[in-house]
C-alpha cells in the first residue's frame, strides 16, 4: 500500500510545484516598444498573451515622470502598432496603442494616453464608431497632427471579403483628454 501512496503523493507534489495550476496560462511578458519622449521620459509597452483565452494584457510602464506607474489594458486583441505624437501641441507626447482583432473583421481599436504636464499618463477618451457600412478593417496612422482612421464601406449585401462602398477616412483631434472628430 505504501508503494501506491508514495508515487501518487510524489505525482501530486510534482504537479503542484509545476506551472500546471494556472501559471502556464500566461506567457512571458514581451517588450514591444521603448519610447523616449521629447522631454526625455521613458514609456515601455509590454504585452502578455493568455494561452487559455487567446486574449492579451498590455502593460504601459513609465519612468522619469513625477509619478512612476504601470497601466494595464486587459483582455484585448494583440498590439499591431504604437503611435507617438503631440496632437494637442502642448509639447508633451501622447501614445496611441493600436490593437487588431484576429477575426475576419480585423477590427482595430485604439487606446490613447496623454502626458499630464509631464507628471503622469492619463487615458484618452476615444469615441465609439457607429456608422452605417462600417465593419472593421481599420487602419490608424498619425497625419498632419491628427489621428487618421481609414476603413472600407460595406453596402447591405456585401460579404466581409468584398466591400463595394469605397473607403472612408475620419480625422480626430485631441482636446484635453478626449479625441473628437475633426471638421
Amino acid at each position: 500500500m505504501k508503494k501506491i501512496i508514495y508515487p501518487l503523493a510524489l505525482c501530486i507534489a510534482v504537479l503542484s510545484s509545476s506551472n500546471f495550476y494556472g501559471r502556464s496560462v500566461l506567457q512571458h511578458e514581451v517588450l514591444l516598444k521603448k519610447i523616449k519622449t521629447k522631454t526625455n521620459k521613458t514609456i515601455n509597452i509590454y504585452q502578455t498573451k493568455n494561452n487559455k483565452t487567446g486574449m492579451y494584457t498590455v502593460r504601459i510602464a513609465t519612468s522619469g515622470f513625477l509619478k512612476k506607474s504601470s497601466t494595464f489594458i486587459k483582455d484585448t486583441d494583440p498590439v499591431k502598432d504604437v503611435l507617438v505624437g503631440d496632437l494637442d501641441k502642448n509639447g508633451f507626447d501622447e501614445i496611441y496603442i493600436v490593437t487588431q482583432g484576429v477575426g475576419s473583421g480585423s477590427y482595430e481599436s485604439v487606446f490613447g494616453f496623454t502626458s499630464v504636464k509631464d507628471q503622469q499618463l492619463a487615458p484618452i477618451t476615444i469615441p465609439a464608431l457607429t456608422m452605417k457600412g462600417y465593419m472593421g478593417h481599420d487602419n490608424f496612422q498619425l497625419s498632419g497632427g491628427k489621428l487618421k482612421r481609414t476603413f472600407p464601406i460595406y453596402k447591405d449585401k456585401d460579404s466581409n471579403c468584398c466591400p463595394t462602398g469605397g473607403k472612408n477616412t475620419i480625422m480626430y483631434t485631441l482636446i484635453g483628454t478626449k479625441l473628437v472628430l475633426s471638421k
